[in-house]
């Protein structure tokens, strides 16, 4: 048999939220096994595939069914990894008296079945603006970490001794004016975390809000993978969220229908609801983005910001001052360095970046205007706006 798209969702409800014999009956070669494996790697869930395979006694000693294994036990390795660090984190900021809000996966892989299944590359952890030098400084000065990325728009991002991914955010989103402007003023809303002074906690309604605010986002510049709709199964049920709070956050940020159709989808997907039109193209763009979405994808709503594909490509080629600091800190004190960077980053792309830069340049060149216009008209469905 080939392993299709149900074989692999069926080995995530197996995992996730049903002990079912379903999967014995499933008779795998080495290929399917294989191309379980890759769809696996582009979601990030190698793990939890791996999991059903492994207790349905579908895994040998061949070559993917031993990559399975190792990523059941890189996920628990990553697991670990990053609960040692945010134990050191949230004893610095303690220490110094910093308020902080974990985010994402560092709050909800705790309601998962095992939380190592939830797996993430890095630690999110928000912060108040006035408090981010004096915590950027503490972990570099007094623990070695070294700063990756720095930039005034959202977040910091520093790397531990250990190589865990820290990003301290002091914005929680952008280019989502109407979610930004509730947010903003989370710190009012948030609730200390029992016996400390200093770790906070989102209410339950506001932690989804933000969770699919965040994948919106990811969801209009460039794609979701599964995880994001998984997660909010393990969110509304594990934190125990009052729906008419959250919703009535969600229409004012006019998120409610995307929400909605993504709740849909998950019931299409685990719960054996009928697809409906707008499904099955949330379906496909969904399971074909993978974990970070895709150039195509993003390649399709970058043509719609710029107007077209030669403002694209110059975009991409004389990186806007904004984008370009990110990239090297060194600008945010001395933009007047900004040409000299450029022709810095030019020379590093020609060294080590060609492949992608053609990969992109290629995707740019390759969107039709159908593709333009039936994406728009998906998020339209959805009631989704490009912001620039």
């Amino acid at each position: 048999m080939k392993a299709g798209v149900q074989i692999f969702l069926d080995l995530i409800k197996y995992s996730l939220f049903e002990k079912t014999k379903l999967m014995l009956s499933y008779d795998l070669t080495e290929e399917d096994i294989k191309a379980l494996y890759g769809f696996s790697k582009s979601h990030d869930i190698g793990a939890i595939v791996g999991c059903a395979l492994k207790e349905n006694g579908k895994l040998s000693d061949s070559e993917y069914s031993k990559k399975f294994l190792a990523e059941i036990e890189l996920a628990t390795y990553r697991y670990l990894q990053l609960s040692v660090a945010f134990k050191e984190i949230s004893e610095v900021l303690e220490k110094e008296k910093i308020p902080f809000l974990p985010l994402k996966g560092t709050v909800l892989r705790k309601y998962y079945p095992d939380p190592s299944l939830r797996t993430s590359s890095d630690i999110d952890v928000f912060i108040r603006k006035e408090d981010l030098d004096r915590a950027v400084k503490v972990f570099t000065e007094a623990y070695s970490y070294k700063v990756i990325i720095i930039g005034d728009e959202h977040d910091v991002s520093l790397m531990t001794p250990s190589g865990v991914h820290l990003e301290l955010h002091y914005r929680l989103i952008e280019k989502m004016r109407k979610s930004e402007k509730i947010l903003e003023n989370i710190w009012e809303y948030a609730v200390k975390t029992e016996g400390s002074e200093y770790h906070y906690r989102m209410p339950s309604e506001y932690f989804l809000f933000y969770h699919v605010v965040h994948m919106a986002r990811h969801f209009i510049y460039g794609g979701i993978g599964i995880k994001p709709v998984i997660d909010i199964f393990f969110i509304k049920n594990g934190m125990n969220v009052d729906n008419e709070k959250a919703y009535d956050l969600l229409k004012k940020a006019e998120l409610y229908t995307f929400t909605r159709e993504i709740e849909n989808l998950f019931d299409v997907w685990f719960n054996g609801k009928e697809h409906t039109a707008l499904s099955k193209e949330l379906h496909k763009y969904i399971l074909l983005s993978g974990t970070y979405g895709n150039f195509n994808n993003f390649a399709v709503v970058s043509q719609i910001q710029n107007g077209g594909k030669i403002k694209t490509v110059l975009k991409r080629i004389f990186l806007p001052y904004s984008e370009l600091k990110t990239f090297y800190p060194i600008l945010v004190k001395h933009p007047i360095l900004t040409p000299i960077y450029q022709i810095r980053r030019w020379i590093r792309i020609l060294f080590f970046s060609r492949k992608k830069v053609k990969q992109e340049i290629s995707s740019n060149l390759s969107v039709t205007s159908e593709r333009a216009e039936k994406f728009g008209n998906m998020l339209h469905s959805l009631d989704l706006k490009i912001e620039k």
